[in-house]
């Protein structure tokens, strides 16, 4: 489904994005908000999941192809966040929900600071 550019972006919507010449995969992390120059969106990119994957790290949470719609096991880093503009946004491949979506939540509590961790 492609992006319009009236369409708003929505939290933990994934996104295939084209940022200065790449195409990145990524996890929307806001709604789209509007800055000095133009509407952007916070993000985090999901890469392919590498091994070894220790429960140490609370802040990269590892996503199911069937939870992203892709065609790879993922993880992302809500702890790396960037800011792209809305008109990156190429193509919304779908929408985090269930576990994942919690995962990813608690991963953005943790990393700035609205939730201690360990339990």
């Amino acid at each position: 489904m492609i992006a319009s550019p009236f369409d708003r972006p929505r939290r933990f919507e994934i996104f295939r994005a084209s940022v200065a010449r790449a195409e990145l995969f990524v996890l929307v992390l806001s709604d789209d908000i509007p800055n000095a120059l133009r509407r952007v969106v916070v993000v985090s990119t999901l890469s392919p999941r590498e091994e070894p994957f220790g429960p140490s790290v609370p802040t990269r949470v590892p996503l199911s192809a069937s939870a992203t719609g892709l065609a790879f096991e993922g993880v992302t880093s809500p702890a790396s966040p960037m800011t792209i503009p809305k008109n990156a946004l190429v193509e919304r491949l779908g929408r985090l929900a269930g576990p994942e979506r919690s995962s990813v939540d608690r991963a953005i509590r943790l990393t700035f600071g609205y939730e201690e961790w360990p339990l």
